[in-house]
């Protein structure tokens, strides 16, 4: 009976690594909870001993593939939108990519244990290591490969208090100081168990990085400004026009959506706001090449007020007819557009292809080929408003990069989430707009085709909200910006100090430890 019931170690290692991957994603928006995580870090650390580097590679690669898949599913909306019919299969693109991404955390768990390779109960300085490892891995999933800092451990923390320490240290820090004292405290309660003994160095270790991380949930940023805004402060009228994907670039309808965004932007007995802001790609037409479209829109605005209409852009090119992007244009109250901005982190697979000339298939979506990305992160002045960095789509999801050198007042994000529906997805794009806030120090105005579009005040702190799938508009007081936080001033540098000291602490008890 217990040979039967007896399960084999190889089959436990992936059970064991899928649950306590599962665990990790389940944290995530639209029901962001910092016990998953943190249990699924406990978990997946507290089971790893003696096993070789290979195996720990294999356990953290499913690890790996259980957290991202977990949390990306919804990713599979996408294919559903241009090809209906494709059901469950739609989920294998994203399991493939799942795959990849977790090839980042498979390194981190091979490359600590090559560096801690012979003690069956690993210390908790060896704990540390891995958590640096590990945080040193998520700092390269959002960077190489044009990155894809989606679900970042950062994200589990957003609704606690532990996310405004992303002031100082950024989201790859509030990982970081999750990763080290969760782990830590996995590697401390493995060695008691083990040798009912922790050495008083270990212990002073572990409750450092415990005590770290719970300083972390305790600390307040200054009372937020948002309650009572200037009374002159610009007014922001963010319209949602909630066009569905599937719909909207057929030619019948350009129209009917350009007419929506339109009523939508107008509001009898309110005066005109500063500023109004359409969704990215609101109008399935280029705006710049319609003198009528333009005229309206100009009607909209107060006198020096002016719209941001998000577009697609096209301009003559003698060698391929059109060059394309996706763009916002910046319009005055005369119907002259002042500005415009291209997208510059374009998306792999969607906006543009890859390896092109190598790979045997066009883009995932529908569309004219490739977008041209545009210079990089701007700061825009309108006339006399306040100036602001535009983020279009998924700009906003790279910290450290939605700002030009010259601080602007304000963050502007236009996104379509339409692609995903009631998913997942766009409950966590806006909660990672909300991160970029915290870490800047500046308020943030999102603006979403068919939701969530909301606003944040320069703390972090909602303001302001249209729901998923509802069409409406809103007006909002903008908040004013709080001093540079440190983050804004150093970046990453602070997190990459606190990395280095983490990662030094680790390797010189493991060099005492060897030498003992």
């Amino acid at each position: 009976m217990q040979a039967m019931l007896k399960v084999p170690a190889w089959l436990r290692d992936c059970l064991f690594a899928l649950i306590a991957g599962q665990a990790a994603a389940l944290s995530f928006p639209p029901s962001p909870s910092p016990y998953g995580m943190l249990l699924g870090l406990v978990a997946i650390t507290f089971y790893l001993d003696a096993r070789s580097p290979a195996r720990v590679f294999g356990i953290g690669w499913l690890f790996g593939i259980s957290w991202h898949f977990g949390a990306l599913n919804w990713i599979s909306q996408a294919f559903l939108v241009p090809m209906p019919g494709m059901g469950a299969a739609s989920l294998l693109p994203v399991l493939a990519l799942a795959g990849a991404f977790a090839l980042y955390i498979a390194l981190a768990f091979y490359l600590w244990r090559r560096f801690w390779p012979g003690s069956n109960t690993p210390s908790v300085a060896a704990r540390l290591g891995l958590a640096g490892f590990l945080s040193i891995s998520e700092y390269a999933y959002g960077h190489l490969f044009t990155g894809f800092a989606w679900d970042l451990t950062a994200l589990a923390f957003v609704e606690t208090s532990l996310i405004n320490t992303g002031s100082i240290f950024g989201a790859y820090g509030v990982g970081l100081l999750a990763l080290a004292g969760a782990i830590t405290a996995s590697g401390a309660l493995r060695q008691w168990i083990a040798q009912r003994n922790l050495p008083k160095r270990e212990a002073a270790l572990a409750a450092g990085c415990i005590a770290l991380l719970a300083a972390g949930f305790l600390y307040k940023q200054s009372p937020s400004k948002a309650a009572t805004p200037e009374a002159d402060a610009m007014t922001v009228r963010m319209v949602q026009g909630n066009t569905p994907q599937r719909i909207k670039w057929r030619p019948e309808n350009r129209g009917i959506i350009f007419n929506r965004h339109v009523a939508l932007s107008s509001k009898d007995g309110v005066p005109k706001p500063d500023l109004i802001v359409w969704p990215e790609t609101a109008t399935p037409f280029n705006v710049a090449e319609s003198k009528k479209a333009l005229e309206v829109i100009g009607g909209l605005p107060a006198k020096n007020g002016f719209a941001i209409i998000g577009t697609p852009i096209r301009t003559p090119n003698a060698d391929r007819g059109y060059d394309y992007a996706n763009g916002l244009l910046a319009i005055d109250s005369k119907g002259q557009i002042t500005a415009r901005y291209d997208k510059t982190h374009l998306v792999p697979f969607g906006e543009f292809m890859p390896l092109a000339a190598y790979l045997p298939f066009d883009k995932l979506v529908p569309g004219r080929g490739s977008f041209l990305a545009g210079p990089g992160p701007a700061t825009m002045q309108l006339g006399s408003l306040p100036s602001f960095s535009p983020l279009i789509c998924y700009e906003v999801i790279f910290p450290g990069s939605v700002t030009a050198s010259e601080r602007p007042a304000f963050l502007l994000n236009i996104t379509n989430d339409a692609w995903y529906g009631q998913s997942a997805g766009p409950h966590q794009h806006l909660a990672i707009s909300r991160m970029r806030a915290i870490e800047e120090g500046l308020p943030l105005i999102r603006v979403a085709n068919t939701g969530i579009s909301a606003a944040f005040d320069a703390n972090g702190v909602e303001i302001a909200r249209i729901p998923l799938e509802q069409a409406a508009s809103i007006d909002v007081k903008l908040p004013p910006p709080n001093p540079p936080t440190l983050y804004a001033q150093y970046g990453d540098t602070l997190y990459g100090l606190l990395l280095a000291f983490s990662l030094a602490l680790a390797f010189f008890f493991r060099r005492r430890e060897q030498s003992a």
